[in-house]
């Protein structure tokens, strides 16, 4: 698994750098353009998430790579849990350049209110620092469960068959929870407030992070079979 890890890491190396700038320079405009930090730092953590992961995937069907890394001393095990572990980090370092961006926000609009908005849904610097990590970290959790859910059908058909079916997936599962969500409005909104506060605090969190990481865990496990069985 050190093996795959140390090839990803060095396959994308340069692609890190550049599209960590890239985001950075891109979720500053989109913050102080719409006086928003909490804006600017939830696209950019499932944006940078995003890009990321997709180009380390693209990867692997340039020049033949999944042929030639099956022809190292690594089984096809480790090829998937070291690829996990790699978009595991990929989440890591989203997450950490979401939160540094908003930080850099967060300072603009102590030093100039009016150039950044970062008390828009609460008051004090501190409950805004805190309504931002908690929403980037949510959704952090959230584009890795929508991962876990595309992986399987990537080690097993390949980057570029997936994304044939992959999309048009997800659009039906969003539209099935907004018809859903329109026709049964009253019951959503009852059961909302019927969930006790701790579910939208530190605690909630912290489950939905059990919860991913094990969903993840499991998704792991069927790529594993799923690739062992791949013809190339």
């Amino acid at each position: 698994m050190k093996t795959m890890l140390l090839a990803d890491f060095i396959t994308t190396r340069k692609y890190l750098v550049q599209q960590c700038v890239l985001s950075v320079a891109i979720g500053l405009f989109v913050g102080i353009a719409n006086h928003s930090a909490l804006l600017a730092s939830n696209m950019l953590v499932v944006m940078l998430f995003v890009m990321l992961s997709i180009s380390l995937l693209a990867l692997d069907e340039q020049n033949g790579w999944q042929r030639f890394r099956l022809t190292l001393p690594v089984s096809r095990k480790q090829v998937v849990m070291g690829r996990y572990v790699s978009l595991l980090g990929v989440a890591i370092l989203s997450l950490g350049v979401c939160l540094l961006t908003a930080a850099i926000m967060l300072g603009v609009g102590s030093a100039a209110p009016g150039v950044v908005v970062v008390d828009e849904l609460v008051e004090g610097l501190a409950g805004a620092a805190s309504l931002i990590v908690g929403s980037a970290v949510a959704l952090c959790l959230v584009t890795l469960l929508a991962m876990s859910i595309s992986l399987p059908a990537m080690f097993r058909f390949g980057m570029t068959k997936a994304t044939r079916f992959l999309p048009a997936l997800c659009l039906l599962l969003f539209c099935i929870a907004v018809m859903l969500s329109a026709q049964y409005a009253a019951e959503v909104e009852a059961l909302l407030n019927a969930l006790p506060t701790w579910v939208f605090g530190p605690v909630g969190l912290a489950l939905l992070a059990v919860a991913v990481l094990a969903i993840y865990a499991a998704s792991c496990a069927v790529s594993v079979r799923l690739y062992e069985s791949r013809d190339f």
